[in-house]
């Protein structure tokens, strides 16, 4: 721990590889992504813990050859673990793109390489979570996705296999209860609190697609979520970001853009800022009477940026304005810069100072 008072964990966007990025990285013998996420190494060196979601399976079979249907060789996970992140969310509409067995594949290599991981399952069991200890705190993680592409994967879940990943409902194109599956996750959530989890983290895969705000249904989960005992709700999959809130003690981050994505950066849409991306801290404490509660709540802003044909890198928006010298370029960064803050923390300041992380404790009177 950097700090035996106070843990501090940090949650990234969402972690893409389509299908220009691998031959792009082809060398030799094989496949080399280090210096991929080189540029937020420092900033998460200062972390207890770092998340990210993971939207590629890592799967012994044919790599990323269709637009939406994706897979990423072994060094695309470790260039992930390489840059300081811990853990990584599996559960997403991208989880069962190589089918079952690229499911497994995923999980097995992960585990090869010591990145932790959840959300995707190869035992039926619960909690289906992990609990992490920092200290004498000790913080529970979950993953859920809406689907898993089903319609264009074709890969349905047998009825005595829908386990292998944590759905909040029935595959597309499937009727069922969706009932049954809020159901499993609440005695999942139930699960990981009885082994001990003082403060409760739930990964969602869930919204739309470039929406410029959070859907109503997704605050809708979020609130169930929360009233089943989660105590923070980190979303991805719109790829773009949204606003934050911090109710009654409790976070809600609905979508934190895109990690990495060629999407934006050499590909359409170009004008949703989806080259943008939030990491979001939070930093937790145990008082007196022995309650883990969120202290302060942070976030920085990165950009994924052009770093050759077909490959892209992501950065610091903070460290790239700084080093900029086009006068041009330096304002629209600034721009966005200010554009982003107003977004997330819900402002309307007309401007604000350049800073390497901005809190969010000051935009809430209720935290």
């Amino acid at each position: 721990m950097k700090n035996s008072d106070c843990v501090k964990l940090t949650f990234t966007g969402d972690i893409m590889c389509t299908k220009n990025q691998i031959p792009a990285h082809k060398i030799s013998d094989g496949y080399d992504f280090s210096g991929i996420f080189f540029g937020c190494k420092d900033f998460f060196s200062s972390s207890d813990y770092v998340i990210g979601n993971l939207e590629t399976p890592i799967a012994n079979a044919k790599y990323c050859n269709h637009l939406i249907n994706y897979n990423s060789p072994d060094s695309f996970a470790k260039a992930v673990k390489d840059c300081g992140i811990d853990m990584v969310t599996t559960a997403n509409n991208h989880c069962l793109d190589r089918g079952e067995s690229g499911l497994e594949d995923t999980i097995n290599a992960l585990d090869s390489i010591g990145l932790k991981h959840t959300g995707t399952n190869l035992k039926n069991i619960l909690p289906t979570g992990i609990i992490e200890n920092f200290g004498e705190i000790k913080t529970g993680f979950l993953s859920y996705t809406y689907g898993t592409n089903a319609r264009f994967n074709k890969c349905f879940l047998n009825e005595n296999e829908k386990w292998k990943v944590n759905l909040l409902r029935e595959q597309e194109t499937r009727k069922g209860n969706d009932s049954l599956f809020l159901k499993r996750m609440e005695e999942d959530i139930k699960a990981l609190k009885k082994e001990g989890a003082d403060f409760l983290i739930m990964f969602l895969h869930t919204g739309g697609q470039y929406s410029p705000f959070p859907l109503k249904k997704t605050k809708r989960l979020a609130d169930l979520i929360a009233n089943m005992g989660v105590d923070a709700v980190i979303a991805n999959h719109e790829h773009v970001i949204h606003n934050i809130e911090i109710k009654n003690d409790k976070i809600f981050a609905y979508s934190l853009g895109n990690f990495s994505s060629l999407f934006c950066v050499q590909s359409a849409p170009f004008i949703k800022l989806s080259d943008y991306s939030v990491l979001v801290n939070l930093y937790l404490s145990k008082n007196k009477n022995g309650d883990v509660k969120m202290s302060d709540a942070t976030f920085a802003i990165a950009k994924t940026v052009k770093d050759g044909k077909n490959r892209v890198k992501t950065v610091l928006l903070y460290d790239l304005i700084n080093q900029c010298c086009n006068k041009n370029e330096k304002n629209k960064l600034t721009k966005d810069n200010l554009k982003i803050h107003n977004r997330v923390s819900s402002r309307k300041e007309a401007k604000i100072e350049l800073k390497r992380e901005y809190s969010l404790k000051n935009s809430f009177t209720n935290m």
